[in-house]
C-alpha cells in the first residue's frame, strides 16, 4: 500500500490511490474517466482556476517507478507516485563535455497521469502508440499493454509465475517475453521465451531456458542461454549458435545483446571484472569486432534506436545508473539522463525513448 501524500488534498489522494489500486476492476476505466475525475476536483477547489495544484501535489510524493518518453516531448508512466512528461533543453555548456567524454543535456519536467501499479520494463511499439510492460497482480509480475493516448491498461498473461522483459516483434503484432523466476539483477534463473499477439491470443512457448531477448526489424530474434548467444528465426523456428569473439568472461554474467533492426551487426557486454565489462559491437558478416565503451562498468539494457545509427544503455559510468546514447560509427556518447534511482530497459521508437526509473 503506498504510504499517506503528506500535503496533499484527501479528494486529490483518493484520485490518485484508485488510479494504481492493484485491483484493476477497481481503477478508471479510462483516461478520459480520470480526466473527469481531475476536473471535477479541481471544480470544486477555490482559487484554483488552472488546476496547477496538481502537479504540485503529485511532484510531492514517492515514486519506485518512472518511465520516461525522452523527445520534443516525453511521458512517464509512475508506480506509487507522480507521472512526468520531460522536455529536452539546451545547457550553458552545449558543444562541452563532461565526465566521461559525455555531452552533457539538460531535462525539464512535468507531472501528467499513470495508470500502473509498479511498472517494470517498459517497451514502446514501432509507431509510437503502444507501451508494453509489466506490473504485478497479486504479488506476481504479468504482462500488460497500454495506449501512450489512453493509458488504460490491458492484461495479456495470467501466468503463476512471473513475465519480464517483453519486446516488439513481427512489426509490432506480437510480443515475446520471459517467464519464469527473477532473484536478482545479477542472478540468471531458469526462464524461457514466449510469443503473444498484442491484441488478443494464448501466449505459447518459444525456447526453454532463454532470456535477455532482442530482435531485428524483421523475423529475427537474439537471446541469451547458457552462457552464450543464439539466434532464433521466428517464422521458421530455425535456432542456432551465435559466434562471439574469443573472451576470457566467466559466462556467469548476463550478456545483454542487442541486434540492429537490419540484423548486421549486434552489441553485447563483454564481462571482464565480475558484472563489470565493455561494450563491444561485432559485424556479422566478417566477425570483426570492436570497442564501443571501454571503461569497465555496470552496463546493461542495451538496444539500438529504430534507425540503427545509436545505442541506447543503462550503466553507472558516472556512479549512479543512468541512461546514456553512443554513436555507433564516431563513437560520441551522450548521458541522456541523472538523479535519483536507477535508470532502467530504454526502449526507442518514432522519435522517443521509453525507460524506468526505479527507486527501491
Amino acid at each position: 500500500e503506498p504510504p499517506p501524500m503528506e500535503g496533499v488534498d484527501p479528494a486529490l489522494e483518493r484520485i490518485a490511490r484508485r488510479a494504481i489500486s492493484k485491483a484493476p476492476a477497481s481503477r478508471y476505466a479510462s483516461a478520459a474517466e480520470l480526466r473527469d475525475a481531475l476536473q471535477a476536483w479541481r471544480r470544486s477547489e477555490s482559487g484554483n482556476p488552472s488546476g496547477r495544484d496538481i502537479e504540485r501535489s503529485f511532484e510531492s510524493t514517492g515514486t519506485r517507478g518512472r518511465w520516461m518518453l525522452l523527445g520534443v516531448a516525453v511521458l512517464v508512466f509512475a508506480a506509487g507516485g507522480g507521472v512526468w512528461a520531460l522536455r529536452s533543453g539546451r545547457s550553458d555548456r552545449d558543444g562541452q563535455q563532461g565526465a566521461n567524454g559525455a555531452n552533457e543535456t539538460v531535462w525539464q519536467q512535468r507531472s501528467i497521469q499513470l495508470f500502473a501499479s509498479r511498472p517494470e520494463s517498459p517497451a514502446l511499439s514501432p509507431d509510437g502508440l503502444t507501451v508494453a510492460y509489466t506490473s504485478e497482480v497479486d504479488g506476481v509480475s504479468q504482462l500488460f499493454v497500454s495506449n501512450v493516448q489512453d493509458p488504460s491498461p490491458k492484461q495479456l498473461t495470467s501466468f503463476e509465475d512471473g513475465t519480464f522483459h517483453p519486446i516488439w516483434v513481427q512489426g509490432g503484432s506480437a510480443l515475446v517475453f520471459e517467464r519464469g523466476l527473477s532473484v536478482g539483477l545479477y542472478a540468471p534463473t531458469p526462464k524461457a521465451l514466449y510469443l503473444v499477439p498484442a491484441l488478443a491470443g494464448e501466449p505459447r512457448l518459444l525456447v526453454e531456458g532463454g532470456r535477455n531477448a532482442t530482435a531485428s526489424a524483421g523475423s529475427e530474434l537474439f537471446y541469451e542461454r547458457a552462457g552464450g548467444l543464439r539466434s532464433l528465426r521466428l517464422d521458421t523456428l530455425e535456432d542456432e549458435a551465435v559466434p562471439l569473439p574469443p573472451s576470457d568472461r566467466s559466462g556467469i554474467f548476463d550478456l545483454h545483446p542487442a541486434l540492429s533492426p537490419d540484423g548486421s551487426r549486434f552489441a553485447y557486454v563483454r564481462g571482464l571484472l565480475g558484472p563489470l565489462g565493455t561494450i563491444e559491437l561485432v559485424e556479422r558478416a566478417t566477425g570483426n569486432a570492436r570497442v564501443l565503451v571501454e571503461e569497465r562498468a555496470s552496463h546493461r539494457d542495451l538496444v539500438f534506436t529504430p534507425d540503427g545509427r545509436r545505442l541506447l544503455f543503462s550503466s553507472d559510468l558516472g556512479g549512479a545508473m543512468n541512461l546514456w546514447s553512443i554513436d555507433v560509427e564516431s563513437g560520441a556518447r551522450t548521458q541522456l539522463t541523472k538523479g535519483a534511482g536507477d535508470d532502467l530497459s530504454p526502449s526507442a521508437a518514432d522519435g522517443r525513448i521509453v525507460y524506468q526509473n526505479r527507486r527501491d
